[in-house]
């Protein structure tokens, strides 16, 4: 679930979505994979691995193509988070007042799961605000992690972050991820930090999240 370098442009996940992307949601599916990417970068995560569960989760109908779910299409809820086939419980989940929002509560959860109690050591409250605001089953997802040390692989999340029929969401979430892959140009190889300036080369380009520091809340 962790991953330090070798991150995808968000260009080149955009590509391999695009030809399963709803006309009416491309610029919506943009959004999302740009912010996955950038927090994907910041946080060391593996955006493959959240991109699978966007797939998924996001999938609906026969073929499961994603950014077709009512949950998403409604309530802009890109892991189906709470829900959970309970009528009460899918009523009480947590909705997103928009797209970018709703990448912050999904990457928030994945981060629960992947880092489980360090969360801290990547995510900076002052900067981000508190997980649980974007994601308010953040501390659920440590929970339900052994030791509440989070967990490592994609198999790692089957009976955690869902619950499959063919007790395999890890398998699929791999097979959605490769498929991914194949669809892609060469890797990318980017850092996880951003670089140091070069002295007389000016200064480092603007961190993104400095475009919604003055919107977050505690």
């Amino acid at each position: 679930l962790i991953k330090t370098s070798g991150h995808y442009t968000a260009q080149q996940l955009y590509a391999a979505f695009e030809p399963m992307i709803p006309a009416d949601q491309r610029e919506r599916a943009r959004i999302a994979i740009d912010w996955i990417v950038v927090l994907s970068n910041r946080f060391n995560l593996d955006e493959l691995a959240l991109c699978a569960i966007l797939w998924i989760e996001t999938g609906y109908g026969n073929q499961g193509l994603p950014f077709r779910h009512p949950n998403y299409l409604k309530e802009n809820n890109l892991g189906n988070l709470g829900k959970t086939g309970d009528s009460k419980q899918d009523a009480e989940a947590q909705p997103w007042v928009n797209i970018q929002d709703a990448v912050f509560g999904l990457v928030a959860h994945y981060v629960g799961y992947a880092y489980g109690s360090k969360w801290r050591t990547v995510w900076n409250v002052d900067d981000l605000g508190k997980p649980q605001t974007w994601d308010k089953r953040f501390d659920l997802a440590i929970n339900n992690t052994p030791n509440r040390a989070g967990v490592k692989t994609l198999g790692d999340l089957n009976r955690r972050w869902a619950i499959d029929r063919d007790d395999d969401y890890g398998g699929k979430l791999a097979e959605r991820a490769n498929a991914l892959v194949n669809a892609m140009s060469p890797l990318v190889e980017t850092p996880s930090t951003p670089p140091e300036p070069i002295p007389g080369e000016g200064e480092p380009m603007a961190d993104p999240l400095d475009l919604i520091r003055p919107y977050l809340v505690e």
